[in-house]
Protein backbone atom coordinates (compact mmCIF):
# COMPACT_ATOMS: atom_id res chain seq x y z
CA UNK A 1 0.00 0.00 0.00
CA UNK A 2 1.51 3.71 -0.86
CA UNK A 3 2.39 5.64 1.73
CA UNK A 4 -0.38 8.50 2.27
CA UNK A 5 1.36 12.00 0.75
CA UNK A 6 2.02 14.98 3.72
CA UNK A 7 2.14 18.49 1.65
CA UNK A 8 4.25 20.11 4.11
CA UNK A 9 6.14 17.17 3.21
CA UNK A 10 5.96 18.06 -0.54
CA UNK A 11 6.84 21.66 0.59
CA UNK A 12 9.79 20.77 2.07
CA UNK A 13 10.97 18.54 -0.38
CA UNK A 14 10.13 20.90 -3.31
CA UNK A 15 10.85 23.82 -1.95
CA UNK A 16 9.00 26.57 -3.70
CA UNK A 17 10.95 26.80 -7.09
CA UNK A 18 10.79 23.21 -7.17
CA UNK A 19 6.88 23.61 -7.26
CA UNK A 20 6.93 26.37 -9.55
CA UNK A 21 8.46 24.33 -11.91
CA UNK A 22 6.26 20.92 -11.35
CA UNK A 23 3.51 23.62 -12.37
CA UNK A 24 5.39 24.45 -15.40
CA UNK A 25 5.75 20.94 -16.38
CA UNK A 26 1.58 19.66 -15.76
CA UNK A 27 0.92 22.76 -17.82
CA UNK A 28 3.54 21.98 -21.09
CA UNK A 29 2.48 18.26 -21.01
CA UNK A 30 -1.10 18.67 -21.25
CA UNK A 31 -2.14 15.59 -23.53
CA UNK A 32 -5.47 17.64 -23.86
CA UNK A 33 -5.16 21.25 -23.63
CA UNK A 34 -8.63 21.74 -24.90
CA UNK A 35 -10.02 19.94 -21.90
CA UNK A 36 -8.64 22.71 -19.64
CA UNK A 37 -9.55 25.87 -22.24
CA UNK A 38 -12.92 24.70 -22.23
CA UNK A 39 -13.84 25.05 -18.79
CA UNK A 40 -15.96 25.14 -16.64
CA UNK A 41 -17.79 23.12 -19.22
CA UNK A 42 -14.81 20.35 -20.14
CA UNK A 43 -16.95 17.64 -17.70
CA UNK A 44 -20.20 16.79 -16.47
CA UNK A 45 -19.15 15.84 -13.44
CA UNK A 46 -17.30 19.05 -12.65
CA UNK A 47 -19.55 21.43 -14.19
CA UNK A 48 -22.73 21.74 -11.25
CA UNK A 49 -19.69 22.38 -8.98
CA UNK A 50 -17.86 24.90 -10.49
CA UNK A 51 -20.59 27.00 -12.02
CA UNK A 52 -22.10 26.65 -8.06
CA UNK A 53 -19.24 27.81 -6.51
CA UNK A 54 -18.53 30.78 -9.44
CA UNK A 55 -22.10 32.19 -8.38
CA UNK A 56 -21.21 32.29 -4.63
CA UNK A 57 -17.85 33.88 -6.18
CA UNK A 58 -19.28 36.50 -7.93
CA UNK A 59 -21.85 37.78 -5.86
CA UNK A 60 -19.46 38.26 -2.86
CA UNK A 61 -16.92 40.19 -5.05
CA UNK A 62 -19.37 42.70 -6.23
CA UNK A 63 -18.01 42.55 -9.18
CA UNK A 64 -18.78 45.92 -11.72
CA UNK A 65 -18.64 46.36 -15.28
CA UNK A 66 -14.92 47.92 -16.09
CA UNK A 67 -13.24 47.12 -13.20
CA UNK A 68 -9.57 45.78 -13.27
CA UNK A 69 -9.90 41.83 -11.95
CA UNK A 70 -6.48 39.77 -10.89
CA UNK A 71 -7.29 36.50 -12.00
CA UNK A 72 -4.63 34.51 -10.26
CA UNK A 73 -3.70 31.29 -10.53
CA UNK A 74 -5.20 31.81 -13.90
CA UNK A 75 -4.36 28.73 -15.42
CA UNK A 76 -5.51 28.28 -19.12
CA UNK A 77 -7.06 31.96 -18.42
CA UNK A 78 -10.63 30.49 -19.21
CA UNK A 79 -12.08 32.72 -16.17
CA UNK A 80 -10.40 35.56 -17.29
CA UNK A 81 -12.23 35.20 -20.67
CA UNK A 82 -15.99 34.78 -18.47
CA UNK A 83 -14.93 38.08 -17.02
CA UNK A 84 -13.90 39.95 -20.10
CA UNK A 85 -17.25 38.84 -21.63
CA UNK A 86 -19.14 40.65 -18.28
CA UNK A 87 -16.54 43.65 -19.37
CA UNK A 88 -14.06 43.59 -17.20
CA UNK A 89 -10.30 44.27 -17.36
CA UNK A 90 -8.55 41.07 -16.81
CA UNK A 91 -4.62 40.41 -15.51
CA UNK A 92 -4.04 36.91 -15.81
CA UNK A 93 -0.98 35.41 -13.48
CA UNK A 94 0.10 32.63 -13.36
CA UNK A 95 3.73 30.93 -12.72
CA UNK A 96 3.26 28.48 -15.58
CA UNK A 97 4.14 30.67 -18.71
CA UNK A 98 2.66 27.64 -21.20
CA UNK A 99 -1.02 27.87 -18.97
CA UNK A 100 -0.47 31.48 -20.55
CA UNK A 101 0.45 30.64 -23.85
CA UNK A 102 -2.69 28.41 -23.78
CA UNK A 103 -4.77 31.18 -22.43
CA UNK A 104 -3.44 33.95 -25.05
CA UNK A 105 -4.62 31.15 -27.56
CA UNK A 106 -8.13 30.70 -26.21
CA UNK A 107 -8.45 33.94 -26.35
CA UNK A 108 -7.78 34.10 -30.09
CA UNK A 109 -9.60 31.04 -31.41
CA UNK A 110 -12.79 32.01 -29.00
CA UNK A 111 -13.30 35.63 -28.44
CA UNK A 112 -15.98 37.48 -26.41
CA UNK A 113 -19.08 38.41 -27.70
CA UNK A 114 -18.62 42.31 -28.65
CA UNK A 115 -15.16 44.19 -28.02
CA UNK A 116 -12.95 44.05 -25.05
CA UNK A 117 -12.66 47.16 -22.87
CA UNK A 118 -9.00 46.77 -23.23
CA UNK A 119 -6.84 43.95 -23.91
CA UNK A 120 -6.53 40.99 -21.93
CA UNK A 121 -3.26 40.94 -20.49
CA UNK A 122 -1.05 37.62 -19.22
CA UNK A 123 1.66 38.22 -16.44
CA UNK A 124 3.61 35.34 -14.92
CA UNK A 125 4.43 35.26 -11.96
CA UNK A 126 7.96 33.40 -10.15
CA UNK A 127 6.15 32.27 -7.21
CA UNK A 128 6.67 35.31 -4.39
CA UNK A 129 6.12 39.06 -6.65
CA UNK A 130 2.95 39.77 -8.95
CA UNK A 131 4.43 42.28 -11.75
CA UNK A 132 1.69 44.78 -11.15
CA UNK A 133 1.26 48.11 -9.51
CA UNK A 134 0.55 48.87 -6.09
CA UNK A 135 -3.18 49.91 -5.40
CA UNK A 136 -4.20 49.00 -9.39
CA UNK A 137 -6.76 46.42 -9.58
CA UNK A 138 -10.66 46.61 -7.69
CA UNK A 139 -10.73 42.78 -7.64
CA UNK A 140 -8.62 39.90 -7.47
CA UNK A 141 -10.19 36.00 -8.02
CA UNK A 142 -8.00 33.00 -6.92
CA UNK A 143 -10.50 30.00 -7.84
CA UNK A 144 -8.96 27.08 -6.78
CA UNK A 145 -5.32 28.39 -6.39
CA UNK A 146 -4.23 29.27 -2.88
CA UNK A 147 -4.52 25.40 -1.92
CA UNK A 148 -1.77 24.82 -4.15
CA UNK A 149 0.51 27.57 -2.82
CA UNK A 150 3.35 26.69 -0.40
CA UNK A 151 3.92 30.28 0.80
CA UNK A 152 0.43 31.56 1.57
CA UNK A 153 1.74 34.52 3.42
CA UNK A 154 3.61 36.06 0.67
CA UNK A 155 0.95 35.55 -1.82
CA UNK A 156 -1.61 37.28 0.42
CA UNK A 157 0.63 39.96 0.87
CA UNK A 158 1.02 40.84 -2.67
CA UNK A 159 -2.55 40.65 -2.91
CA UNK A 160 -3.13 43.28 -0.29
CA UNK A 161 -0.62 45.78 -1.65
CA UNK A 162 -2.11 45.13 -5.78
CA UNK A 163 -5.25 45.80 -4.41
CA UNK A 164 -7.27 49.66 -4.75
CA UNK A 165 -8.77 50.92 -1.20
CA UNK A 166 -11.99 48.93 -0.71
CA UNK A 167 -10.74 46.16 -3.14
CA UNK A 168 -11.71 42.68 -2.54
CA UNK A 169 -10.10 39.71 -3.46
CA UNK A 170 -12.12 36.23 -3.52
CA UNK A 171 -11.50 32.87 -2.72
CA UNK A 172 -13.53 29.22 -3.86
CA UNK A 173 -10.73 26.28 -2.31
CA UNK A 174 -11.51 23.15 -0.25
CA UNK A 175 -11.94 22.17 2.58
CA UNK A 176 -9.98 21.39 6.02
CA UNK A 177 -9.59 17.45 4.97
CA UNK A 178 -8.57 17.99 1.28
CA UNK A 179 -5.04 16.64 1.02
CA UNK A 180 -6.10 13.05 2.21
CA UNK A 181 -8.52 12.65 -0.23
CA UNK A 182 -8.40 10.48 -3.30
CA UNK A 183 -7.81 13.14 -5.65
CA UNK A 184 -5.51 15.22 -4.02
CA UNK A 185 -3.63 12.25 -3.35
CA UNK A 186 -3.24 11.63 -7.25
CA UNK A 187 -2.28 14.61 -7.79
CA UNK A 188 0.13 14.68 -5.50
CA UNK A 189 1.65 11.49 -6.58
CA UNK A 190 1.60 11.79 -10.02
CA UNK A 191 2.81 15.70 -11.03
CA UNK A 192 3.92 16.63 -7.62
CA UNK A 193 1.27 18.94 -7.22
CA UNK A 194 0.62 20.26 -3.97
CA UNK A 195 -2.92 19.81 -2.76
CA UNK A 196 -3.17 22.03 0.51
CA UNK A 197 -6.01 21.88 3.34
CA UNK A 198 -7.50 25.15 3.58
CA UNK A 199 -7.87 26.06 7.53
CA UNK A 200 -10.15 29.13 7.86
CA UNK A 201 -8.26 30.32 11.05
CA UNK A 202 -5.53 30.13 9.90
CA UNK A 203 -5.93 32.31 6.62
CA UNK A 204 -7.66 34.63 9.54
CA UNK A 205 -4.89 35.32 10.95
CA UNK A 206 -2.44 36.17 8.12
CA UNK A 207 -4.90 38.13 6.74
CA UNK A 208 -5.27 40.25 10.19
CA UNK A 209 -1.70 40.68 10.27
CA UNK A 210 -1.61 41.93 7.12
CA UNK A 211 -3.96 44.01 7.20
CA UNK A 212 -7.14 42.71 5.38
CA UNK A 213 -10.23 44.63 7.37
CA UNK A 214 -12.87 41.92 6.80
CA UNK A 215 -13.24 38.28 6.50
CA UNK A 216 -17.00 36.94 4.85
CA UNK A 217 -17.56 33.11 4.25
CA UNK A 218 -20.15 32.03 2.51
CA UNK A 219 -22.77 29.46 3.24
CA UNK A 220 -21.61 26.03 0.84
CA UNK A 221 -24.58 24.19 0.25
CA UNK A 222 -24.74 20.72 -0.95
CA UNK A 223 -25.84 21.24 -4.26
CA UNK A 224 -26.82 17.37 -5.07
CA UNK A 225 -29.82 18.09 -2.11
CA UNK A 226 -33.04 17.81 -2.45
CA UNK A 227 -36.75 17.63 -0.86
CA UNK A 228 -39.61 15.58 -2.03
CA UNK A 229 -42.55 17.30 -1.89
CA UNK A 230 -44.21 16.42 1.44
CA UNK A 231 -40.54 17.29 3.41
CA UNK A 232 -40.92 20.25 1.45
CA UNK A 233 -44.26 20.88 2.63
CA UNK A 234 -43.24 19.89 6.53
CA UNK A 235 -40.38 22.51 5.92
CA UNK A 236 -42.35 25.53 5.13
CA UNK A 237 -45.09 24.89 7.36
CA UNK A 238 -43.35 23.97 10.68
CA UNK A 239 -40.31 25.85 9.95
CA UNK A 240 -40.50 28.97 12.41
CA UNK A 241 -37.62 30.95 10.46
CA UNK A 242 -39.34 29.99 7.02
CA UNK A 243 -42.11 32.10 8.80
CA UNK A 244 -40.95 34.68 10.23
CA UNK A 245 -38.36 35.66 7.05
CA UNK A 246 -41.75 35.57 4.42
CA UNK A 247 -42.67 38.93 6.43
CA UNK A 248 -39.25 40.28 7.00
CA UNK A 249 -39.58 42.94 4.42
CA UNK A 250 -42.01 44.72 6.12
CA UNK A 251 -41.69 44.88 9.94
CA UNK A 252 -39.60 42.15 11.94
CA UNK A 253 -41.35 43.55 15.32
CA UNK A 254 -44.68 43.76 14.00
CA UNK A 255 -44.45 40.42 12.09
CA UNK A 256 -43.56 38.34 15.27
CA UNK A 257 -47.11 39.24 17.00
CA UNK A 258 -49.41 38.69 14.33
CA UNK A 259 -47.79 34.67 13.80
CA UNK A 260 -48.67 34.06 17.57
CA UNK A 261 -51.81 35.60 17.64
CA UNK A 262 -52.41 32.89 15.08
CA UNK A 263 -50.98 29.98 16.92
CA UNK A 264 -49.37 29.57 20.30
CA UNK A 265 -45.49 30.07 20.92
CA UNK A 266 -45.16 26.47 21.25
CA UNK A 267 -47.26 25.82 18.02
CA UNK A 268 -45.14 28.18 16.01
CA UNK A 269 -41.69 26.36 17.17
CA UNK A 270 -42.76 23.20 17.18
CA UNK A 271 -39.73 20.85 17.99
CA UNK A 272 -40.80 18.34 15.24
CA UNK A 273 -40.13 21.41 12.73
CA UNK A 274 -36.78 22.75 14.64
CA UNK A 275 -35.68 19.05 14.41
CA UNK A 276 -36.44 18.64 10.92
CA UNK A 277 -34.54 22.27 9.89
CA UNK A 278 -31.78 21.33 11.84
CA UNK A 279 -31.75 17.42 10.57
CA UNK A 280 -31.39 19.77 7.09
CA UNK A 281 -28.61 21.75 8.05
CA UNK A 282 -26.26 19.53 9.89
CA UNK A 283 -26.88 16.64 7.48
CA UNK A 284 -25.88 18.40 4.27
CA UNK A 285 -24.55 22.09 4.96
CA UNK A 286 -22.14 21.14 7.66
CA UNK A 287 -20.28 19.17 5.72
CA UNK A 288 -20.24 20.78 2.37
CA UNK A 289 -18.60 23.55 4.37
CA UNK A 290 -16.21 21.45 5.94
CA UNK A 291 -15.13 20.39 1.98
CA UNK A 292 -15.81 23.83 0.09
CA UNK A 293 -14.83 26.96 1.48
CA UNK A 294 -15.87 30.73 -0.30
CA UNK A 295 -14.69 33.41 1.24
CA UNK A 296 -13.48 37.10 1.07
CA UNK A 297 -10.78 38.97 2.28
CA UNK A 298 -11.25 43.25 2.09
CA UNK A 299 -8.75 45.99 1.99
CA UNK A 300 -9.65 48.51 4.14
CA UNK A 301 -13.31 49.67 3.81
CA UNK A 302 -15.32 48.56 1.11
CA UNK A 303 -17.97 51.47 -0.82
CA UNK A 304 -19.92 50.35 -3.72
CA UNK A 305 -19.86 52.83 -6.90
CA UNK A 306 -22.09 52.81 -9.76
CA UNK A 307 -20.22 50.67 -11.94
CA UNK A 308 -22.63 48.01 -10.39
CA UNK A 309 -26.13 48.31 -9.37
CA UNK A 310 -26.06 47.68 -5.73
CA UNK A 311 -26.65 50.50 -3.51
CA UNK A 312 -28.04 53.24 -6.10
CA UNK A 313 -31.17 55.03 -5.11
CA UNK A 314 -31.53 59.00 -5.28
CA UNK A 315 -34.11 61.16 -4.23
CA UNK A 316 -35.05 64.08 -6.83
CA UNK A 317 -36.24 67.50 -6.43
CA UNK A 318 -37.14 69.90 -9.50
CA UNK A 319 -36.91 73.15 -8.92
CA UNK A 320 -39.67 74.09 -10.98
CA UNK A 321 -42.26 71.80 -12.39
CA UNK A 322 -43.17 73.31 -15.42
CA UNK A 323 -42.08 75.53 -18.45
CA UNK A 324 -42.27 76.71 -22.08
CA UNK A 325 -40.18 77.43 -25.09
CA UNK A 326 -40.69 77.74 -28.84
CA UNK A 327 -39.69 74.61 -31.20
CA UNK A 328 -35.85 74.64 -31.39
CA UNK A 329 -35.38 76.91 -28.56
CA UNK A 330 -33.33 75.38 -25.65
CA UNK A 331 -35.42 74.87 -22.15
CA UNK A 332 -33.52 74.44 -19.07
CA UNK A 333 -34.26 72.13 -16.15
CA UNK A 334 -32.45 72.93 -12.80
CA UNK A 335 -32.64 69.37 -10.38
CA UNK A 336 -31.65 68.48 -7.05
CA UNK A 337 -30.35 65.17 -6.43
CA UNK A 338 -29.47 64.10 -3.35
CA UNK A 339 -27.59 60.09 -2.96
CA UNK A 340 -29.52 58.32 -0.41
CA UNK A 341 -27.94 54.70 -1.41
CA UNK A 342 -24.85 53.47 -0.22
CA UNK A 343 -23.00 53.70 -3.44
CA UNK A 344 -20.77 56.39 -4.85
CA UNK A 345 -21.73 57.98 -8.04
CA UNK A 346 -19.01 58.24 -10.44
CA UNK A 347 -18.55 61.20 -12.72
CA UNK A 348 -16.18 59.74 -14.82
CA UNK A 349 -14.72 56.27 -16.29
CA UNK A 350 -13.63 54.13 -18.92
CA UNK A 351 -15.95 54.58 -21.98
CA UNK A 352 -18.58 56.42 -19.46
CA UNK A 353 -19.23 53.11 -17.63
CA UNK A 354 -21.13 52.96 -14.36
CA UNK A 355 -21.11 57.39 -14.33
CA UNK A 356 -24.10 58.63 -12.98
CA UNK A 357 -26.26 61.43 -14.86
CA UNK A 358 -29.82 63.11 -14.45
CA UNK A 359 -31.47 61.29 -17.72
CA UNK A 360 -34.75 62.60 -19.17
CA UNK A 361 -37.32 60.07 -21.16
CA UNK A 362 -40.11 62.12 -23.18
CA UNK A 363 -43.60 61.61 -22.64
CA UNK A 364 -46.97 62.66 -23.99
CA UNK A 365 -49.54 64.76 -22.32
CA UNK A 366 -50.90 61.61 -21.49
CA UNK A 367 -48.21 60.07 -20.41
CA UNK A 368 -47.19 57.47 -22.93
CA UNK A 369 -43.67 57.18 -23.82
CA UNK A 370 -42.17 58.87 -26.79
CA UNK A 371 -38.55 58.95 -27.01
CA UNK A 372 -36.29 57.40 -24.22
CA UNK A 373 -33.12 59.02 -23.57
CA UNK A 374 -34.18 62.15 -24.65
CA UNK A 375 -31.38 64.32 -22.91
CA UNK A 376 -28.76 63.67 -20.07
CA UNK A 377 -27.28 66.01 -17.57
CA UNK A 378 -24.12 65.50 -16.04
CA UNK A 379 -21.84 65.47 -12.63
CA UNK A 380 -19.29 67.45 -12.00
CA UNK A 381 -17.87 65.12 -9.40
CA UNK A 382 -18.30 62.17 -7.73
CA UNK A 383 -21.28 62.22 -5.14
CA UNK A 384 -21.40 60.06 -2.29
CA UNK A 385 -23.83 58.73 0.08
CA UNK A 386 -25.39 61.23 1.39
CA UNK A 387 -24.28 63.93 -0.46
CA UNK A 388 -26.55 66.26 -2.95
CA UNK A 389 -25.96 68.45 -5.88
CA UNK A 390 -27.60 70.75 -8.43
CA UNK A 391 -27.73 69.66 -12.05
CA UNK A 392 -28.44 71.72 -14.91
CA UNK A 393 -29.43 70.64 -18.59
CA UNK A 394 -30.85 71.91 -21.41
CA UNK A 395 -33.35 70.58 -23.42
CA UNK A 396 -34.92 71.24 -26.70
CA UNK A 397 -38.08 69.92 -28.71
CA UNK A 398 -38.56 69.31 -32.47
CA UNK A 399 -42.22 70.03 -32.68
CA UNK A 400 -45.25 71.89 -31.08
CA UNK A 401 -47.19 70.44 -28.43
CA UNK A 402 -47.64 69.48 -24.66
CA UNK A 403 -45.25 67.17 -22.97
CA UNK A 404 -44.37 65.33 -20.10
CA UNK A 405 -40.34 64.95 -19.29
CA UNK A 406 -39.69 61.99 -16.63
CA UNK A 407 -36.20 62.64 -14.80
CA UNK A 408 -34.93 60.47 -13.23
CA UNK A 409 -30.89 58.97 -12.91
CA UNK A 410 -28.99 56.69 -15.00
CA UNK A 411 -26.14 55.07 -14.06
CA UNK A 412 -24.43 54.71 -17.70
CA UNK A 413 -24.29 50.87 -19.02
CA UNK A 414 -25.65 49.58 -15.63
CA UNK A 415 -29.38 50.56 -14.71
CA UNK A 416 -31.60 53.43 -14.31
CA UNK A 417 -32.66 53.99 -10.88
CA UNK A 418 -36.33 53.64 -11.25
CA UNK A 419 -35.56 50.10 -12.34
CA UNK A 420 -33.98 49.49 -8.81
CA UNK A 421 -37.06 50.66 -7.18
CA UNK A 422 -36.63 55.36 -7.06
CA UNK A 423 -38.98 56.97 -8.17
CA UNK A 424 -38.70 59.83 -10.84
CA UNK A 425 -40.01 63.02 -11.09
CA UNK A 426 -42.02 64.48 -13.89
CA UNK A 427 -42.01 68.05 -15.51
CA UNK A 428 -44.68 69.55 -17.75
CA UNK A 429 -43.63 70.96 -21.05
CA UNK A 430 -45.62 73.93 -23.58
CA UNK A 431 -43.99 73.84 -26.57
CA UNK A 432 -45.21 76.46 -29.16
Amino acid sequence: MRQRIDPKQLIRELTLAGLCQTAEEYYRNLPEPALQMSQPFASTMEAPQLLYKMGLLLYGLRLGKSMVVLDFGAGTCWFSRLLNQMQCITISVDVSESALELGKKLFEVSPIVGEYLQPPRFVPFDGEHIEVADDSVDRIICFNTLHHVPNVAQVLSEFFRVLKPGGIVGFSEPGIYHSQGAAAQYEMSMYAVLENDIHMDEIKEIATDIGFSDLRIKLVNNPIMDLDYSAYERFIEWSALGRIAAELRRDFWATVPKILRRKTASQVFKPRGISLLARILLKDIAPAMQSSTVFFLTKGTYIPDSRTHMGLKHEIELLTKEGSARVGEPMELTVRVKNVGQSKWLHRSIRDIGVVKVGVHLLDANGQLLENDFARGGLKADVMPGEGVTVKLSVTFTEPGEYVLSVDLVAEHIYWFQVLGSQPQLFRATVA
